[in-house]
């Protein structure tokens, strides 16, 4: 158990470290150009707000979603999300704008039994026009060059269905420390955000995943 919780760990500081990496990086070809004298800019939604943890869960009124952990699942508090992007007691009893952070953490949940945990990541990206699809097929060139995890990303980006909204997968996985570690990334584009759902697991744990998506309800 302390193995698949320090394989857990590390796919966590793995995630931190990726994080706006893709978005930082050029849009790969096929993204298209934009001609703003033949497009209209679309209409822009509410200014982006950080979910709210609650005694029950999670919810986002942004981000359309709520999330009850599943039985077995503990959340992590407000403060330890705080503490992961390195914001403590600088902010306690602040009302802080996350709306200033490229990356925000979200929410995280975890297993009490094994290593299966889910985030949610809200990222606002560069350039922002990118897509989901975009966005995954770099991090498809970038995952592989993290050496820690050894990861073998698969090829084919899906569609899948959370809360009755649209998210774009890719799953990937990797060996640290011995423990083999699956990881799918769910991302959907909301107004000038990505929001990035990842759930990691083992192969014994992959029942598990469903599980959490199940958890998963429109606001």
């Amino acid at each position: 158990m302390k193995t698949k919780l320090l394989v857990c760990t590390l796919a966590f500081l793995l995630l931190l470290g990726l994080a706006g990496c893709a978005g930082k990086s050029a849009a790969p070809d096929g993204g298209g150009t934009h001609n703003p004298t033949e497009t209209a800019p679309p209409a822009q939604p509410a200014a982006y707000e950080k979910g709210i943890i609650t005694e029950t869960g999670f919810e986002s009124e942004y981000f359309g979603l709520r999330f009850t952990p599943p039985e077995d699942f503990a959340m992590s508090t407000a403060e330890e999300i705080d503490a992961m992007m390195n914001l403590g007691a600088e902010i306690t009893g602040l009302d802080f704008d996350y709306s200033t952070l490229t990356t925000v953490y979200e929410m995280m949940a975890t297993s009490l039994s094994s290593a299966t945990n889910v985030i949610i990541m809200a990222e606002k990206p560069t350039p922002g026009d990118i897509t989901a699809d975009q966005y995954l097929e770099l991090m498809k060139v970038q995952l592989p060059a993290v050496p820690e995890m050894n990861y073998v990303v698969g090829d084919e980006i899906t569609s899948v269905e959370i809360a009755g909204e649209t998210y774009k997968k890719l799953t990937a996985e990797g060996v640290a420390l011995g423990f083999t570690l699956i990881q799918d990334y769910h991302v959907r584009k909301v107004g000038d955000r990505l929001i990035f759902i990842s759930i990691s697991y083992s192969p014994e744990t992959e029942g598990e995943v469903k599980i959490l998506l199940d958890a998963f309800s429109a606001y």
